[in-house]
């Protein structure tokens, strides 16, 4: 992906992440001085995947730990918060594993974080109701879906960027005379 493509979709991430922040913290009033620290952490988490540190990026090893990082925090936030708005930050995490990393990595990643976003309404609906499967079963059904539907687009349009950038194999120059 050019420097360019990479410089928007940052700009993407970073804009729905602060406007995720916002909404979040508004419909959650009581809970502010919660998720305030919890959502800057996931920021900075962000930003850290971004940043050159002393010249270069960061390492596999903790480019994964930040991951690992991302999930404790969206786990926490998510717990903290009573109006599901903090479900979008599952989306944006994927939407930023699947244009910066490669293919496997991001379905393993995004995997894991679709059970840990099911794991969190499971705790959710156990805390605060009954537990009740039919109550439950959209969180199985219809969010699967858009979590699939997120990463597919997202993947297409990764890929899209690629061929774009990509030069042609054949030029039509050399069929010209």
């Amino acid at each position: 992906m050019d420097a360019r493509n990479q410089r928007l979709f940052n700009i993407i991430i970073f804009s729905s992440l602060i406007l995720t922040l916002g909404v979040t913290i508004l419909t959650n009033l009581h809970n502010w001085w919660k998720l305030i620290p919890l959502s800057l952490l996931l920021l900075f988490s962000f930003m850290l995947r971004r940043k050159r540190l002393f010249g270069e990026r960061l390492s596999k090893i903790l480019s994964e730990l930040s991951f690992a990082f991302d999930i404790v925090l969206l786990y926490l936030i998510s717990i903290s918060d009573m109006s599901r708005v903090a479900m979008f930050y599952f989306y944006i995490d994927i939407i930023d594993i699947v244009l910066f990393y490669p293919i496997r990595q991001s379905i393993v990643i995004s995997v894991i974080i679709y059970f840990e976003y099911v794991f969190i309404q499971f705790v959710r609906y156990i805390k605060w109701n009954y537990f009740d499967f039919a109550y439950f079963s959209p969180v199985l059904y219809e969010d699967a879906l858009y979590f699939v539907f997120v990463f597919l687009i997202m993947y297409i349009a990764k890929q899209q960027i690629i061929q774009t950038n990509r030069p042609p194999l054949i030029s039509l120059k050399n069929y010209c005379l």
